[in-house]
């Protein structure tokens, strides 16, 4: 009986040795593992070498970083779908993208494909704002150019609408046409 037991501690210890072994070296593995892929995040290098070529890619609102890492390694702009999720949220471009149609090359890092995404988006919504804003302005100055060719009859009838307005309110009418109070609550 001695010896059964001899044998079973021995074999116990030795399975217990070989299993933080496989640990130690399955730890070891991942963190080299998790070390290369966290270096690649900052260090990528781009897909192609020299001039690339030139990609056109649509990106849309309602696109995850995933489904735009999937489209840009699909469209041979990254390797690594992952990894440009990755490098996608640690970005300081990634506030400064959105929607749009990007033309994009081979020959660009992750970094880089953000910057000029981030770039063209940022002047997309410049051009929009300023085309806004002159449409706003010229909207502003038809408005004026009217009211100042009104004469007297304008002003009347400007008048008129406003005496209207007091009519309804004094009428106790609950339609709210023509009164500014309407949907207000008065206490």
């Amino acid at each position: 009986m001695k010896i059964r037991h001899i044998v079973s501690a021995v074999c116990g210890a030795i399975l217990k040795l070989a299993t933080l072994i496989i640990l130690g070296m399955t730890l070891y593995r991942g963190a080299i593992m998790a070390y290369d892929y966290g270096y690649r995040v900052f260090t990528e290098p781009a897909v192609a070498l020299g001039e690339g070529r030139n990609v056109t890619v649509a990106i849309t609102a309602d696109m995850t970083a995933m489904e735009i890492g999937k489209m840009f390694a699909d469209k041979g702009l990254v390797r690594d779908a992952n990894l440009f999720v990755a490098q996608y949220l640690l970005s300081e471009y990634r506030a400064d993208t959105g929607p749009g149609i990007y033309e994009l090359n081979t020959s660009m890092t992750a970094e880089e494909i953000m910057e000029a995404m981030a770039k063209a988006f940022l002047e997309a919504a410049k051009r929009k704002e300023a085309e806004a804003a002159e449409t706003g302005s010229a909207q502003i100055q038809d408005g004026e150019t009217n009211a100042a060719g009104r004469e007297d009859g304008g002003e009347a009838a400007a008048k008129g609408e406003e005496a209207g307005s007091e009519d309804t309110r004094d009428n106790g009418s609950d339609t709210g046409a023509g009164n500014e109070y309407a949907g207000e609550n008065p206490e």
